[in-house]
Parts: C-alpha cells; structure tokens; sequence
C-alpha cells in the first residue's frame, strides 16, 4: 500500500527536555512536569490569588515549562544578534524544532532548500507581542517580523528557502491539527511536495492565566487531570512539535525513515448545536468521528483532548463512545483512550501536533503508556458501560487486525472547531544484512564541536543500533560541505566503531582543506579478475542500471554479456573484444555511482582503453558514441595477436630506450607513464627475451600485463 502521507522526520521540545527521547521518558515514566512559574516569566506573588473574584488574578502560579527557555544560537540559523534579541521564543522554538524534524528525517537542510515544501503553524498566543509593544520605546525595526503570527511560518521557509505555501492557522486549542489536516490535504492537491507542520505554545505572559481563571477553565492546581473525578480544570502547558510530512509513495521511493502513516484527517465545527460558544458539542465531536471511522474499524487507541475539565472530559468520553467503541463487533475490546495533558499541561495550540508524537512513539516502541492521575476508583466516567479502557501503567500494544496498530487523536477548540487524524503503523520489510565495512561521517564547524558530536555519537550506540542505517544517516542524511572539520569511520561491526570512536575522541583535528579537488583517472587493461563485480552488481542498483544500459547499447553491434561476465561468468579475459567492454562498462557504472553519490569530478585523466571512458564521464562523447568506439577498437585490436606487454617502472625511460635498441624493432614504447614508468609492446618472445634482461636488475618494478594484443605499437592495425 503506497497510499496515505507518510511522517518523515520528528522534532519537539516539550516539559521535561528537549527531544524525542526525553519526551518518551516523561511519558514512559508517568511524569507529571507542573512547576512553579519562575520570577523570570512574571511576578507571581503581584498575579495570583487564591480567591478567583479578584480582579486582574489568576488562581494558580504553576504551569508545565521547557528547560532553557528561550535559548537559541542565533548564528547557527544565520539571524543577526540584535533581530534575535525582538523575536518571540516561539519562532525560536519553531526553527530548532523544524531543524530537529529534517535531522531526524535524515533530510540536510541544503538538499530540501528551493524546494516546493508547505510550512503549517498552529499558534494562537501572543504573549511576546504584548510585552514588547507594553513600551512604545523599545520599538525598533524588527519588532514587525519578530513579533507578527505569520512570521512564524514564514520564517521557517526563509531559513531553509521552502518554496510552497507558508501560514500560521489559529484555531484555538485545535490549531497544529487543523494545521496537519491543511498540510496533508496541501500534498494529496500537489500543492506542495513536502511539508513541516506543527505548533508552538509559549507562556511569558500573565494575562492569559488571568482570562482562563474568570472563565473558571484554569486548574487552581495549574494540573490537568484527566477523566478524573479530581479534575478542576486544566493546566497550562508550553513546547513545540513539527513534523516532516511527505507522500508515502515518495517516502518509499527516497528510502526515509517512516514514523508511521497519516492515514485520514478531519475538521469540523460546533457551529449552534450548544451553548456557549466555549461548551464542548457531544453531537458535533461524534459526528465527525462517524465520518472519518466509517471505513475504518481496527482503530484500538485513541489519544483524547482530555484536557481535565469536567464538562469536556464527559462530553468527549461519551462522543468516542458513541460514534466509535459503541459501533464495534460484539465481543470487541474495550477502546483504549489516554491523554498526555496529565504530563505535560495542555500546550493549547500544540496540543494536537503533541498527541500525534505521542502516539507515533508509542506504535515504535509498541507500548501505551499510562495516562496519570485516573484510577477506576476516582474515575469522572463510567468506562464499562462506555466500552472504554484508560491505561492506569505501561502496557503492551499487541498489534491486530490487517492494518496493525491504528490509533486517532482528537483535538478540539475552544471556539469550536474540532479536528481528527487517524495514524497506522509502517510495516518494515525484512531488508537482507549486507557486509562488509560501513562508513560512518561527522563533521562541525569547529574542533570542539567535532569531538562533542564524536562523544555523543559514542554515548548513544547501543547494541540496537543498525549500523548500516546508521551509516546511511550520517553520509547522505547530514550536511558536511559547510562544515570545515569532519572525520570517517569504517567500521565492520558496532564494538569496532565504538572502539574508534574512544580512541579519536581524544586526538586532534585537523580542519579539511578548502581547495582539495577530486579527480577520476580511468584505467586500460591489465586489471580485470572474474567476479571483480559481483557485490556491486548485486546489491547497488545505480551501479547495476548503468551497466545494464551500456550493455543494451554495445548488443546493438554485438551480443555480449557483460553483466552476467561482471558477476563471475567464465570468460577469456585475453581477448579484447571480451575485456574491453568490460573495463568501459565497470568504469562508467562506477563513476555514475560515484556521483550518484555526491562526488563529482573537477577533472577525469583516462590511458587506454580508460581514455575513451574518460572522454564520455567528462561529456565529450555520449554513450553511444562512447560504446561504439569501444567496440572498433576492440574489433580492431582483436586482429593483432601474439604480442605481449611488459610495464617498466622504477627506472628512467630514458635507459630504458637505450635497452631496446638491441631488439631490432621487435619492441617499443606503449605508453610513457611517468618519467620513470613506461610500458612496452612487442612479439611475445622478443618481449620475454626483454624481460629476463630486465630481472638482472633486482631494482627494478616489472608487470607481465595480461592481454595477447601489441596494443598502441605502430603496426597494431589502427587500433590504438
């Protein structure tokens, strides 16, 4: 099944630490980030106040907070200091974030640049504005960009130069998963080939808790709870989720790494259906579920608003009941249903994009984790009769029904919009191991930071890292040019990177030469060996498309078999119309691999039958024209037999022409290789009368060359 929007890349920063791995540890754990709101938001003692009639308080001074609130290298994002200094924290966090999503995703940021990728922001706060407009005097010119919504999503496509359409959708509470359904219907249109979407939620600002409180929605606690007969209302949270979207066809296609599909999604409103426009809609909520679980019945988690307010925790619980677990087989397990609220607050406009991570890391990891302060005992719902299950500790996710593990999250507005997104697990195929040396590529910007990445990159192997992923990952899925210090490793096993990991961590390095320049130099005859292609042919398929199209083309002036002679069929490596075509053909396929790879040549050098080879890779000579020199020549060069070739080296040539005059003409310069190398043609027992002369000299490098043509001699037939 190719069908479906594939989820690429992740990165998040939520309460309890930056990352995916220490977002699963929060929720793995059951931990509950609610803090104190510390001095450096705002004046807590000034704001709060445990009577919620007063004017201008807010009842609860705690809220769930990101470590290193707004910390940002603005260098690395190439934002001046002074335009850092007047942006929101939560444009801030949208880029690294993003960032975080395309390294994850094994996409460098120089690979997607120009390209048609959408930006969808779900973002409803403004906080910062507030703040820096508070003061007409601190106004300067950046403070339109760095405070304005739409910036938020437009810098994300300045910064990496995306191209496809870029905007901040607020919707409330719903915001990043309305922003997900506008992103995904984006790429089924072709409005774009790729997209980043996400949301963002920052808490600097008092007033907001000041507003939730008149409206009785804020926990006095500041701690969500729930389906909890404990819940008093919910309490606020901040982070930043972004995802990497792209067609699941297209994932499959460029080999990404696939999280796990998003398989459906849908919005829809409350409209009138209750009163105020702030109460939850059972009716709305259940009908958007029938709509979008009407061909869908294997769902067996779904990740709730859940936000522990006691008319929105009733009133969801008994629409999924309704219009999912109720419409099950008999005999069906209960629904599970769970909400991260619990941990991490609600995060309100990332609350969606939030729920969509969670459940992505829970079908990896293949467990669903527990959902804190419910118990059966102090439940706000009656789960038997809903025919629903909230996990109280971690458990198993036991896979089931055709399409594995399928999970939905909801994520409703406070206005009333209300949004759902259905996610399946990807199925990998077994991929068969391959051996032999795997190369694994760091590089930074400084020595420092090299030694860093080096250490952490030992740190994090463990005995379930797959290398050759892991090779894959750091050559093709990171950027390097940029980056003036970088190392290699190749390692056959994981203890053996591990082992030259330790050991570099300590040495210096030196930074990479800024004018190294690369250059292919095609090889003549002399080197062939049975099999000598065999792995390439088998297991690198830009190598094996190359040479399959050469040998269609050389089959058009005669049937040869290079492939089958490429992987180890028995051949006369003696004859030039059997070697040649072969040396071209490897050669070809090696230089299309080479640059398939990235590694393009300044300049190619080619001798022999490598010249012609060489001419074709540099474009001076198409493929065909390339492959039917190679055949005249070969032809031709099969009509002279009985010579024999002999490679000199170590020697001046010079003397050695001094030696040939003694044969009479019966052997000559081939080729003058250096000044101190050449190669010599002639009849085979003048050449081997040659070479016994020669091995008087034990100082000298003499190479038989294995072919039976006087190649490049003046009497060859033309075929030099």
């Amino acid at each position: 099944m190719e069908e479906g929007i594939a989820v690429v890349g992740m990165g998040c920063n939520f309460p309890g630490g930056e990352g995916l791995e220490s977002f699963w540890k929060v929720l793995l754990e059951g931990q509950n980030r609610v803090a104190d709101v510390p001095p450096e938001r705002f004046d807590t003692s000034f704001w709060s106040d445990a009577d919620a009639a007063k004017p201008g308080k807010t009842q609860t001074s705690r809220a769930a907070l990101i470590d290193g609130f707004n910390e940002f290298d603005h260098k690395f994002f190439g934002i001046s200091e002074a335009e850092a200094e007047v942006m929101d924290p939560q444009q801030k966090l949208l880029l690294q974030c993003s960032y975080r999503a395309l390294e994850d995703a094994g996409i460098p940021s120089e690979s997607i640049s120009g390209t048609r990728t959408g930006v969808y922001v779900g973002l409803m706060n403004r906080d910062y504005e507030m703040l820096r407009n508070n003061n007409p005097n601190t106004i300067s010119h950046y403070n339109g960009t760095g405070t304005a919504t739409s910036v938020a999503a437009n810098r994300i496509s300045f910064t990496f130069d995306l191209t496809g359409p870029s905007f901040v959708i607020d919707s409330a509470c719903s915001s990043s998963l309305v922003a997900l359904h506008v992103a995904c219907q984006a790429i089924q249109k072709g409005d774009c080939e790729m997209a980043l979407c996400g949301g963002v939620n920052c808490i600097i600002e008092p007033r907001v808790f000041v507003a939730l409180s008149k409206a009785k929605m804020i926990s006095p606690e500041g701690t969500s709870k729930p389906f909890s007969i404990r819940a008093d209302g919910y309490g606020r949270g901040e982070g930043c989720g972004v995802l990497l979207l792209k067609p699941l066809r297209n994932a499959l296609r460029d080999h990404n790494k696939i999280w796990g599909i998003i398989s459906k999604t849908a919005v829809n409103q409350d409209g009138r259906s209750v009163t105020p426009i702030t109460k939850p809609s059972k009716v709305q909520q259940a009908e958007l579920l029938r709509g979008i679980y009407s061909e869908i019945a294997d769902v067996q988690y779904i990740e709730a608003h859940g936000t522990g307010t006691p008319a929105g925790d009733t009133t969801e619980a008994a629409s999924i009941s309704d219009a999912v677990a109720g419409a099950r087989a008999a005999g069906s397990k209960p629904l599970m249903v769970g909400s991260l609220k619990g941990n991490i607050g609600h995060t309100e406009s990332a609350a969606g994009v939030a729920g969509i991570i969670k459940v992505l890391l829970m079908m990896k990891h293949e467990t669903i984790v527990p959902s804190i302060f419910y118990s059966d005992d102090s439940a706000s719902v009656d789960v038997k009769a809903l025919k629903l299950h909230v996990p109280t500790k971690a458990e198993r996710w036991e896979s089931a029904g055709p399409h594995g593990r399928v999970a939905g999250v909801n994520s409703f507005g406070f206005g009333g919009t209300n949004a759902h997104a259905v996610l399946k697990e990807f199925r990998y195929g077994e991929a068969p191991a391959k051996t032999g040396l795997k190369l694994c590529v760091l590089s930074a910007a400084s020595e420092k930071s090299l030694i860093q990445t080096i250490e952490d990159t030992y740190r994090r192997l463990c005995p379930t890292v797959d290398l050759q992923a892991l090779s894959y990952t750091s050559a093709c899925g990171r950027s390097h040019l940029r980056h003036k210090y970088r190392k290699a490793f190749a390692a056959s096993s994981l203890p053996d990177l591990q082992n030259q990991l330790k050991s570099t961590a300590k040495a210096r390095v030196e930074p990479a030469r800024s004018d190294t320049r690369v250059v292919f130099v095609f090889c003549g005859n002399g080197v062939s060996y049975r099999g000598m292609c065999r792995q390439l042919m088998r297991e690198v398929p830009a190598f094996r498309e190359k040479v399959q199209e050469v040998e269609r083309i050389f089959n058009q002036h005669e049937t040869i078999c290079i492939t089958k002679r490429l992987c180890g069929e028995d051949c006369d490596f003696n004859r030039p119309g059997v070697v040649q075509p072969l040396l071209f053909a490897l050669q070809v396929g090696l230089a299309c691999l080479l640059k398939s790879w990235g590694i393009k040549p300044d300049s190619v050098l080619g001798h022999s039958i490598g010249e012609v080879a060489a001419a074709h890779c540099s474009g001076l000579l198409s493929l065909e024209d390339a492959v039917k020199v190679v055949y005249h020549r070969s032809a031709l060069q099969s009509k002279v037999t009985g010579g024999k070739m002999l490679v000199v080296g170590n020697v001046e040539v010079d003397r050695v022409l001094e030696v040939l005059a003694d044969f009479s003409g019966k052997v000559c310069v081939a080729a003058f290789n250096s000044p101190r190398s050449c190669t010599l043609s002639g009849d085979a027992d003048a050449v081997d009368g040659l070479h016994e002369r020669l091995k008087l000299n034990k100082n000298l490098f003499l190479g038989v060359l294995d072919v039976q043509s006087r190649l490049s001699q003046s009497y060859d037939g033309g075929g030099s």
